[in-house]
Parts: structure tokens; sequence; C-alpha cells
């Protein structure tokens, strides 16, 4: 029982891992896409500066609240990501507390059975 219980929760850890995984890879290849395009924009800002002078200001303002954004984006996807490690450590944790707890509850029950297999040998010889 105790291994079916423990493989059950195996199972549970590595698929909530498996889908951690998949959506921090996908947060940061949005965030390296999200990157890239502002890298475009960037070129299209000097290319436009280099035409215009008058515009530059404007798109010195444009370029930087896209760079804040894209800061932004960055920096909730290290927190998601700190996050799912921090909930992945409380599970491990969680886990290894249960094992502990088994493990104590099977020494109990083992000493317990070795401490009536010696009250009946000793009753044996009593009686």
């Amino acid at each position: 029982m105790a291994a079916h219980h423990r493989e059950f929760i195996g199972r549970a850890l590595g698929a909530r891992r498996a889908a951690a995984a998949t959506a921090a890879a996908a947060a940061a290849a949005a965030a390296k896409a999200f990157a890239a395009a502002g890298a475009a924009a960037a070129a299209a800002v000097a290319a436009a500066a280099a035409d215009t002078c008058c515009e530059l200001p404007l798109k010195i303002c444009f370029w930087g609240r896209y760079t804040n954004a894209v800061q932004q984006q960055l920096l909730q996807c290290e927190q998601q990501q700190q996050q799912q490690q921090q909930q992945q450590q409380q599970q491990q944790q969680q886990q290894q507390q249960q094992q502990q707890q088994q493990q104590q509850q099977q020494q109990q029950q083992q000493n317990l059975l070795q401490a009536t297999d010696c009250l009946s040998f000793l009753l044996h010889f009593v009686l």
C-alpha cells in the first residue's frame, strides 16, 4: 500500500514538474521572440531617425516604453520560474517528510512485532 502511495505521488509530481518545465520553456521562448521583435523595431527606429531628425524624440520615447515592456515581461517570467522552483522544493520536502513518517511507522511496527514475539517467547517458557 505504501509503495503504491509513493508511486502515485511520484507520478503526480513528475507530471506537475513536466507541466511546469513546459510552461517555463514556452514563457522563455515568448520572451526571446519578444526581444527579437524589439531588435527589429530598434533597427526601424534607427533607420527612421536617419531620415528625419524631428521625429527622433517620439521614436526614442516609444523605444524606451517598448524596452521597459520587454524587461517587465522577462522579470515576470523569472518570477514565475522562481515560484515554480519554490513550489517544487516544497513538494519535495513534503514528499521527504511523508517518506520519513512512513519509515518511522514501519520501524514502530517492526519494534512492536519484535516486542510481541519476545513476550510470547517468554510466556511460552513461563507457562
